[in-house]
């Protein structure tokens, strides 16, 4: 079973690890597999002795793989260059600081895999091994690379994420054979000239480092197919990336772009533009001619229109114009004929173009935070839309043509002015959730039982003083939110089929609980009272408060102390309480509460004496199980 000196020749894989002893010290085990006249062998080890390279390996002369990882390794030792032979050396995962000068004999070698180490810099005799492929530089602490790095001449990969690289040298230019770069997560405040000598190169990857501009030679790397330059500093590209014919997706998420240059309408192949978290202010007509484009992206800018004729974008399937400073859109959108996610929340959308009406593919459709005061007839053509936000804008009814989006499934209408509902949405057989909070409604059409699919039913703050008799016909409901309204009883077939489940703080009194919940009426660690922040006392966790039950000892909500310190782990980054309590700070002498309650369909309760001794389950996130 145990491994001795020499017996590698004969055998094509050798596993070592943990298991049994080799007489040097190591911990190994054996699993030779013969391989006859290929004379190939791989060496795997996963735990050495006090951190120190097994001498034994140097006997290993016809060893091809070489793989030490995870073992705590502080460094190698100069008899690594007896492994002549290797091609693949694999030392990811420890704790190697430098690298010996003798790694530059292994002439062989094709693949080197170093991530997650802590290596400062590479040593100069790197640039010795001409037959290297692959180079992965993940994760370590590089500051540098060496002068003479580009006589890599087949180097066709390299990684180089996570570390401290604040420059590369001249000569990385001569990399001609790479045909994937990653630097991404690095210090780079500019690239070399030289970076337009990658003439193979298809992929660029420099996310995340300090770029206040590009080379212009990089409008030679005529190869690139993609692109990522997010999380930089880039204020604007060079006219030269129209050379980039290949590019078929680009990524600038959050730059400082104020502008774009018109020949990035040069990019014919361009199939996914991403530029959000950017300073545009508007956009070159020429980006109209990327036919090609699917996935355009450009929230989070500072856009006051689009061009006229964005509708020649005809292949796009993701339009993303969020967050922006948008007035109004030209009619030829009714072009994206392909469309199926629009996202227009956050702009200055008075009302919608009624050609939105023709987007026949569109499945999500965004619009909320904008001052959208009507919607227009024609948004019954939207046959295919499935999810539609209207949140926070200034709706005061809908138009009942609403009710044709027959595969309509989430419709969300919360902070506006509705007063009412339309009759026609007991026709949406397929919405799961209708979200209505904070409207004026006072009361909702007895044909809302009609929404067999309904399983969300949102309403808190409104004016409702009652539920139609027609939502007991809602089999599939599963969550009603009736906070902040006139309730004063629920209806029978609630009393008896649904249970309050989900708790963030209390009433301020009793009396404006509905008189299906008071019949058990029990809160058990959730009553937090809101004073000063100090942390010198707090409110008992094991508080009860129960309303009009025989055998319950009732405690008011002015028991206990206003000094409340939150429980460690329900505090927020600032020290105060986390948001999941919904609580009001005290205003004069009157401590306001309110209770957040969800209810759930479920099974009728029990009412035998062990159901009412158990009580509550209180769950990790402050909520409460009413049984």
């Amino acid at each position: 079973g145990c491994v001795r000196k020499g017996a590698s020749s004969a055998w094509g894989e050798l596993h070592v690890v943990r298991g049994h002893h080799h007489p040097s010290g190591a911990e190994v085990r054996a699993d030779p597999v013969d391989v006859g006249d290929k004379a190939r062998s791989t060496i795997s080890i996963s735990a050495i002795e006090g951190n120190r390279f097994p001498r034994w390996v140097a006997t290993m002369i016809r060893c091809r793989a070489f793989a030490l990882t995870g073992t705590n390794l502080e460094d190698i030792p100069p008899y690594i260059s007896k492994l002549s032979l290797i091609h693949t050396l694999n030392l990811r995962n420890n704790r190697l600081v430098s690298l010996p000068d003798e790694l530059g004999k292994l002439r062989q070698l094709r693949r080197l895999e170093l991530p997650r180490n802590k290596v400062v810099s590479l040593p100069s005799s790197i640039c010795s091994l001409h037959k290297l492929e692959v180079l992965d530089l993940r994760w370590n602490l590089l500051e540098s690379l060496p002068r003479y790095f580009g006589e890599l001449k087949s180097l066709k990969s390299l990684w180089i994420t996570q570390s401290n690289l604040k420059s590369l040298p001249t000569s990385f230019g001569g990399l001609s054979s790479l045909l994937s770069l990653t630097l991404t997560s690095n210090r780079l405040v500019s690239l070399p000239k030289s970076i337009g000598g990658l003439r193979e190169l298809k992929r660029l990857h420099l996310k995340d480092n300090n770029l206040h501009s590009l080379p212009k030679t990089l409008g030679k790397l005529t190869k690139l197919e993609f692109l990522n330059l997010s999380y930089n500093r880039l204020r604007t590209l060079p006219k030269r990336i129209g050379q980039l014919i290949m590019l078929e997706k680009i990524f600038l998420y959050a730059n400082r772009l104020e502008s774009l240059p018109k020949e990035l309408g040069k990019l014919v192949r361009l199939l996914k533009l991403h530029m959000g978290g950017n300073n545009l202010g508007v956009l070159p007509k020429e980006l109209c001619e990327l036919t090609r484009l699917e996935v355009l992206e450009l929230q989070q800018n500072k856009l006051i229109s689009i061009p006229q004729d964005f509708g020649d974008l005809c292949a796009l399937t993701t339009l993303r114009l969020n967050d922006n400073q948008l007035w109004s859109l030209p009619p030829g959108i009714r072009n994206l004929q392909r469309l199926d996610r629009f996202a227009l929340h956050g702009n200055l959308l008075p009302s919608l173009p009624v050609q939105i009406g023709q987007l026949k593919n569109l499945k999500i459709l965004t619009l909320h935070a904008n001052g959208i005061k009507h919607l227009p007839t024609s948004l019954a053509g939207l046959k295919a839309l499935e999810t539609l936000t209207l949140n926070s804008n200034e709706l005061t009814s809908l138009p009942d043509e609403i009710g044709e989006l027959d595969k309509l499934k989430v419709l969300k209408l919360g902070k506006n002015k509705l007063t009412s509902l339309p009759s026609p949405i007991r026709r949406l057989k397929s919405l799961q959730t209708l979200s209505l909070p904070h409207n004026h409604l006072s009361s909702l059409p007895g044909t809302l039982g009609e929404l067999q699919s309904l399983q969300e039913l949102m309403l808190r703050g409104n004016d409702l003083k009652s539920l139609p008799a027609s939502t007991a016909n809602l089999s599939n409901l599963r969550v009603v939110n009736i906070q902040e309204n006139e309730l004063k009883e629920l209806p029978h077939y609630l009393q008896n089929k649904w249970k309050v489940v989900k708790y963030q703080s209390i009433f301020q009194n009793t009396e404006r609980i509905p008189k299906g919940l008071r019949s058990g009426f029990m809160i058990r660690q959730v009553m937090h009272e809101i004073g000063d922040l100090d942390g010198k006392s707090r409110l008992s966790q094991n508080m009860r408060f129960s309303s009009n039950r025989p055998g319950i000892n009732h405690r008011n909500s002015q028991a206990g102390t206003s000094n409340y310190q939150f429980p460690q782990h329900h505090r927020n980054s600032s020290g105060t309480g986390s948001t999941k309590y919904n609580m009001y700070r005290q205003q004069g002498r009157t401590r306001r509460y309110s209770l957040q309650y969800v209810m759930r369909r479920g099974a009728e309760s029990k009412t035998d004496d062990s159901r009412r001794q158990s009580r509550f389950k209180t769950q990790p996130d402050g909520c409460c199980n009413l049984m």
